[in-house]
């Protein structure tokens, strides 16, 4: 959904995608994003952001370092406006860090894979495969149970998609009912509705069901006045 309302609101302007990271260490995640958020907010309130850059969207990215293990996050962004000189965005990036300058600036040249690059970080959680280090198995998939939680905790609340400039009044999230048709609710969305006892979402539960072999399936609901 993302990706079709991006391709659709994007214009034929030059698109970049900008990624933004911290210098690493070992505090809480919440510790970490805190101070990434704060330090994005800087970055766009600065004369050279806002005299260079239009507007754009940013998506929120949590890794843990493969070898570190230690919390990883960083936004990966899709700005339209000026060029952004990579040497003049690392010094405005350590202005509004105090002590980080890694950045990373391209032109997008294949927009479909572009979009499909950056949207693909606001469907999981976090990237938690490895665990800490030494403890597993290479190529083991292993989830810590405790990282899990600090992460879920850490990024309860906070917009893991975020658009500025004149892209702010966009609305990623919102899916537009086509004809007569009404919008009810993501497909994950129906086993918590169902299990409150909500009859549409059992209904269409069932009717799910009864059709899972066949790739596709539309369905009409007639809702009460």
């Amino acid at each position: 959904m993302i990706q079709d309302r991006l391709a659709k609101l994007l214009s034929d302007e030059p698109v970049r995608l900008v990624t933004l990271t911290l210098k690493s260490d070992r505090k809480p995640l919440a510790d970490r994003l805190d101070r990434l958020y704060r330090a994005f907010r800087r970055l766009r309130q600065r004369l050279f952001w806002k005299s260079r850059v239009d507007g754009g969207v940013a998506f929120l990215e949590v890794k843990i370092g493969k070898t570190s293990g230690e919390w990883h996050p960083h936004f990966h962004l899709l700005v339209q406006g000026k060029y952004l000189p990579l040497g003049d965005l690392r010094s405005e990036w350590l202005e509004a860090t105090g002590d980080s300058h890694v950045v990373d600036i391209r032109l997008v040249r294949d927009r479909h894979e572009v979009l499909r690059y950056v949207t693909k970080y606001v469907t999981k959680v976090a990237d938690l495969q490895r665990g800490e280090p030494g403890e597993h198995a290479e190529n083991e998939p292993v989830l810590k149970n405790g990282r899990l939680i600090e992460a879920m905790r850490a990024m309860k609340g906070k917009r893991r998609i975020i658009t500025f400039g004149r892209w702010k009044k966009w609305r990623l999230l919102r899916t537009e009912p086509l004809g007569d048709w009404e919008v009810y609710c993501h497909e994950a969305e129906l086993r918590f509705k169902a299990d409150e006892d909500d009859p549409i979402a059992s209904a269409l539960l069932q009717a799910l069901a009864a059709h899972e072999e066949e790739p596709y399936a539309e369905f009409g609901i007639c809702l009460p006045p």
